[in-house]
């Protein structure tokens, strides 16, 4: 046990593990280059150890990613100032430093692993209780009932994105009376009439067919499709499509769509008023901001969203992030959405940290004067 406190507590563990981060940057950068930000965070920095990849740039794999890395270091910065440094009052704001450090570690290790991120689109007037991912997604299931709302049933990411080729899962959901099966997973594709020139991913439907794609550089380009059979019916999801794919099963009809993955949030927001400033002379916005009202079981409220401004509840944060128009030239605004329980942690790490410089260099600082004083008086003196 001593030898493993001493390791974690190690100047020398220090200094491989920023090493390797500064390998883990410089390699990211480049992957980044070709593949994009998204798949490079998912590749270098979301991830343990490395593996073998399509334009893998490290010159081996099972090098520690950066999770394995930051954990590591948050793990040598604790030991390291709680063990390795005897805890006095010369040095206790060291060590109250040492802990912000760490704290602030485990804060982005919290959000890394658990973070939920996404955008939300409101036009004025428009109300939602919802944001969906930028690049993940979802099958939805509801059957069709004029006049009410109905429940859906939702198959997420982390049980689609295995069922490639000709893998295939079959989900049975209470108040569905069918099974319902799923197979060839595209994440970037385009559903086109089948012809002799390409082949199809999976059998051909009604003439049309899923042309596999390169994935795009930015992911949350891409455009997934599937297929999902229901008994003898058989059907293809695409992410583009307007209408759901719908089924009749016992008399029911139900619909079947391909989407974003959507994540509930603990209020809802209605889209008030878009307002834009524009350069003079120019349609540059020179500054944009959106009056919403936020509505939760406490009641309602008034709220200005604007750049650096952000709403924060219930661990949810909106930042004003974009806007654009539709066709009819209506506008609308984006929202950058997270869900992070760690959101104000790093501001706390922040101020541990703060004490502990002004515990430490306050310290030298007031011991500085005493010296100083010292000597003039001293000087004073043999004068």
């Amino acid at each position: 046990m001593k030898k493993l406190t001493d390791l974690l507590a190690s100047y020398g563990l220090c200094c491989v593990l920023l090493v390797c981060l500064f390998c883990l940057t410089l390699f990211g950068t480049l992957y980044q280059v070709d593949h994009g930000l998204y798949e490079a965070k998912a590749v270098y920095f979301s991830s343990w150890f490395l593996h073998g990849h399509d334009g893998f740039v490290l010159p081996f794999p099972g090098f520690p990613g950066g999770m394995t890395c930051m954990s590591l270091l948050a793990l040598n910065m604790l030991v390291g100032g709680l063990l390795r440094l005897k805890i006095s009052r010369r040095n206790i704001g060291v060590i109250v430093i040492h802990l912000g450090m760490g704290f602030l570690l485990v804060a982005g290790l919290v959000k890394m692993s658990f973070a939920q991120e996404g955008n939300l689109r409101l036009v004025e007037g428009q109300r939602s209780d919802f944001f969906q991912s930028y690049t993940d997604w979802e099958v939805a299931v509801w059957p069709l009932k004029p006049g009410t709302v109905a429940h859906e049933h939702a198959i997420g990411q982390a049980l689609l994105e295995a069922l490639t080729g000709d893998r295939s899962r079959t989900f049975h959901a209470e108040g569905l009376p069918f099974d319902l099966t799923i197979t060839n997973f595209v994440k970037h594709s385009r559903v086109e009439p089948k012809g002799p020139m390409w082949e199809a991913t999976g059998p051909v439907v009604d003439g049309y067919g899923i042309l596999e794609l390169a994935p795009d550089k930015e992911s949350e380009f891409n455009v997934a499709a599937l297929q999902v059979t229901v008994g003898t019916e058989t059907g293809i999801l695409w992410a583009l499509e307007s209408q759901p794919w719908t089924v009749q099963v016992g008399g029911q009809h139900f619909a079947f769509a391909l989407r974003h993955e959507r994540y509930e949030m603990p209020f809802q927001i209605e889209l008030l008023d878009f307002i834009k400033e524009e350069h003079p002379g120019m349609s540059m916005a020179k500054a944009y901001r959106s009056q919403v009202l936020k509505i939760d079981e406490s009641g309602s409220e008034r709220v200005l969203i604007q750049m650096n401004e952000p709403l924060r509840q219930g661990g949810v944060v909106l930042f004003q992030s974009s806007y654009g128009s539709t066709r009819t030239g209506t506008e609308y605004s984006v929202f950058s959405v997270v869900r992070n329980a760690s959101d104000k942690w790093p501001e706390y790490s922040m101020w541990v940290i703060t004490l502990g410089m002004l515990m430490t260099f306050g310290r030298k600082l007031v011991g500085a004067v005493k010296t100083q004083s010292r000597r003039r008086a001293a000087a004073e003196k043999a004068a």
